[in-house]
């Protein structure tokens, strides 16, 4: 006040020319004469603004003494709108923090001699220095040294300039001060340049705790952004700061208590940790003394988002919305999981009400009244996924009430960075600050609507049964998923009278008979079938990937469904090929896994079942994926290719190889089997390996290798599950497979070459799966086994042996033959 009084003057003249062209702006509707008299006008404020720097490098006759460990810092909470400035190391009056808007304010400070300045890591308003000795404080504390042309030094208290490239050291570089434009709230900053021809401005690089650097070019004198820079004037005193005790009050009742470090004769300033954005505050004293040091905030509370209820027979009851605008908006109660759903319905479970006041919040549901709150047990888990939350009975646990932009959220009173929030489409976990702002993401934001107390299922029992029962034509009866036929007939009498009117308890009663009526499948064998079309088909593997087949193509279409039920809900582990079937995500292809995968069936229509091993997670249905090759996705329940119908798996058929009245193939299944008119073998070999004798078997067991022959040439062989087959067969050359086998030097493979069906050194390079072999180990050098011309032995055509005659195509007698096409025998074979 004392300069401006002192040069008002010259400020009244500034401010009369300001008035002048303002009025003439205002009433000239030119545009050019508007841009020039705003010009204009910039022109006098950079004048006016010089001045006031250049006067105010006259000192005041007091220096206080920095590095005195009992003076404390007293830092204004103003903003300084001018600076007076030190003289070249001589003056040691006045001091400032230099403070940065950019998300909340925070100190510019010396890192060390030759270190980048750097922005402190914690964000802290000006005030936070007033209980800071001066000697802590003396990399954060600057002081201005007028320089030339309206340039400045910019000195630590430390005794280290702001280099002119902004690092510490002991060669001062120069800077200037712009006032920002169009800054008419009182919130005065200013761009701090360095003193060269581009005038590149000085900014915070974007966050605290990293380094300061240059940017742009020009008096840039932008309001906001990084570039914004404000000024606290300090004062040092020996005088103790007092420790103020607040006591935060509603309604008579104390609701929150906290300390504060003050000096007397300080106004009164509730800490920000005690504010709440939806009370406003009185004090027992307006200023703080030695006499006072305990204060009694009063709060009203006002613009709450909803209205407190005492309990919950008198409670005012609400629909609670997710994220609101997302489609899973409206939370359900469920003892285990909170989840939100699409739609709401005006039912117990969906109503909430709060108790209590905006710094202790207990959230309960209508279905559990005053017995339960939405809490999370034990210490609250600060890492992802962060804790459960439930309908906890017998729990006290309570939430802040907090403001942001869209709506409110309720934080941990045991944590304050730790938020309820949803994680798409479930509540099951409270949130922390694990990333840049939680407490205004759409997962922590929520809004309400009032809503009626009585309760009404009609519409839910409609919306879960229409399908069923509101149908002309009647739905599948008898199979999975699906109901009895007398059962139906008696459930629709009964869902026809309810939907004139329904109670919780009928609702209940309804969906449990309903339930219990459903046929499920037991644990077996079964086929899984897509209702999209034929394209799709059955689910089907290789052994190493999961696809949908056209139709049921045999062994590899066999789908082993283990049952399980937890807590009322049926789950399934999807075997196939001896693998379980891993679970769906996102478009990605699903693949197999060693160890159990649970699948929760969506009754989708009757009969009809959606698979999701996830069901919060809306795209992890299996999806026989066209773009895929029919590769399993994940996807959209809705969609036809990811709904599925179940059929009873007992047999299927095996196709059969025929070669002169007979017919072949080798077979192996993850499951035991029994084959019908046709012999199923395992391949036994004397020691010499001359010879391999076939032993037919009545019951294959699981992942055992053997050799079909059907003595009639049938083109297929009907095979039938039989889960309790022998475990074990003693003695089988033949080795299984369920996945792709590659091949490996000495491998024999069955094979017809020129009309004789044998086991031979194949050239190609892998068998498919489902079949069998004799690997190179068992057949210890033979290369090819030859059927006779009776099933009941194999002779062994080791091209050693003398007594057999072997040619090659000349004609000519071979005595040790290499690989090839030769005569033996009378016959053509490959070796």
């Amino acid at each position: 006040m004392n300069f401006i009084k002192k040069y008002k003057n010259i400020f009244y003249f500034y401010f009369f020319v300001y008035l002048c062209a303002h009025q003439i702006t205002k009433n000239n509707n030119n545009k050019i004469i508007y841009l020039i008299n705003f010009n204009y006008m910039r022109k006098i404020t950079s004048l006016l603004m010089c001045s006031l720097f250049a006067v105010g490098a006259s000192a005041q006759d007091w220096t206080p003494n920095v590095s005195s460990s009992t003076a404390t810092m007293q830092v204004t909470t103003a903003r300084a709108t001018s600076v007076t400035a030190a003289t070249a190391a001589t003056d040691n009056d006045h001091w400032y923090i230099l403070t940065q808007k950019r998300n909340g304010e925070s100190a510019a400070y010396d890192a060390g001699d030759g270190q980048t300045l750097k922005r402190q890591s914690t964000t802290h308003t000006a005030s936070y220095f007033n209980t800071k000795k001066a000697a802590e404080n003396t990399n954060y504390l600057v002081r201005f040294i007028t320089t030339d042309n309206g340039a400045y030094n910019i000195q630590f208290a430390n005794g280290r300039y702001v280099t002119s490239n902004l690092t510490s050291g002991s060669t001062p570089g120069k800077y200037k001060f712009y006032a920002i434009n169009g800054n008419s709230t009182g919130d005065f900053g200013w761009n701090l340049s360095s003193d060269g021809a581009d005038y590149k401005n000085i900014v915070d690089n974007n966050g605290a705790g990293n380094t300061l650097a240059f940017w742009g070019s020009g008096e840039v004198k932008n309001i906001g952004g990084n570039n914004d820079w404000f000024i606290y004037p300090v004062t040092f005193s020996e005088e103790a700061p007092l420790t103020i005790t607040y006591n935060v009050v509603i309604d008579g009742k104390m609701v929150a208590t906290g300390t504060s470090t003050q000096f007397s004769g300080t106004p009164a300033a509730l800490p920000d940790n005690l504010q709440n954005a939806y009370c406003t505050y009185t004090f027992s004293n307006a200023t703080v003394d030695a006499e006072h040091t305990t204060i009694i905030a009063t709060a009203t509370v006002s613009n709450l988002p909803f209205q407190f209820s005492e309990k919950a027979e008198t409670a005012q009851w609400y629909k609670l919305q997710l994220r609101p605008g997302y489609k899973n908006s409206y939370l359900c109660a469920d003892i285990e999981q909170m989840r939100g759903y699409e739609k709401f319905y005006n039912t117990a479970e969906y109503k909430w009400a709060f108790v209590g006041n905006p710094y202790a919040v207990k959230v309960i549901n209508k279905l559990t009244g005053d017995e339960a709150v939405l809490a999370y047990e034990g210490n609250i888990q600060v890492n992802r996924p962060g804790s459960t939350i439930k309908l906890m009975q017998e729990s006290s646990m309570t939430w802040i009430l907090d403001k942001n932009n869209n709506g409110f959220t309720l934080r941990a009173t045991e944590n304050p960075a730790c938020y309820l929030h949803n994680r798409e489409p479930n509540i099951a976990t409270c949130s922390v600050s694990e990333w840049g702002g939680v407490a205004t993401d759409g997962g922590s934001t929520f809004k309400v609507e009032a809503v009626d107390t009585e309760d009404n299922y009609n519409t839910q029992l409609i919306d879960e049964f229409s399908g069923w029962f509101d149908v002309e034509t009647e739905p599948a009866f008898d199979v999975y998923f699906s109901l009895p036929r007398e059962t139906y007939t008696a459930l629709r009498n009964k869902y026809t009278h309810l939907k004139e009117t329904c109670t919780s308890e009928e609702y209940d009663h309804f969906a449990e008979e309903f339930h219990e009526f459903l046929k499920y499948p037991e644990t077996g064998y079964y086929f899984l079938k897509s209702v999209a079309g034929s394209q799709y088909g059955y689910i089907s593997s290789d052994g190493v990937k999961i696809y949908g087949n056209a139709a049921k193509t045999g062994v590899n279409t066999v789908v082993y469904l283990e049952k399980k039920i937890h807590e009322g809900y049926v789950f399934y582990t999807i075997k196939i090929q001896d693998k379980y079937v891993n679970r769906a995500t996102n478009s990605a292809i699903v693949s197999m896994s060693d160890t159990p995968i649970y699948y929760y069936p969506e009754i989708q229509k009757p009969g009809v079942v959606a698979l999701t091993a996830n069901p919060d997670d809306a795209f992890s249905y299996l999806h026989s994926g066209a773009g895929q090759g029919y590769a399993l996705v994940g996807w959209e329940a809705k969609a036809p290719a990811s709904q599925w119908t179940v059929e009873d798996a007992t047999s299927f058929d095996v196709a059969l190889h025929a070669v002169d009245g007979k017919s072949y193939a080798t077979f192996c299944a993850p499951f035991g089997v029994t084959v019908a008119e046709t012999k199923a073998n395992t391949l036994g070999m004397n020691e010499s390996k001359t010879r391999v004798i076939l032993n037919e078997i009545a019951e294959v067991p699981a992942n055992t290798g053997v050799l079909l022959v059907n003595e009639n040439g049938a083109a297929t062989a009907t095979v039938t599950i039989k889960a309790d087959a022998a475990a074990t067969v003693a003695e089988n050359a033949l080795v299984g497979t369920l996945a792709a086998h590659t091949k490996e030097a000495g491998d024999l493979f069955l094979g017809n070459s020129e009309g004789v069906v044998g086991f031979y050194n194949w050239a190609g390079t892998s068998l498919a799966p489902n079949r069998a072999y004799i690997p190179a180990a068992t057949a210890a050098g033979v290369r090819a086994l030859l059927f006779d011309s009776t099933t009941t032995g194999v002779n062994a055509a080791t091209l050693e042996n003398a007594s057999q005659k072997v040619f090659d195509l000349q004609g000519r007698r071979v005595q040790k033959a290499q690989k090839g096409l030769y005569i033996v025998n009378g016959k053509k074979v490959v070796l």
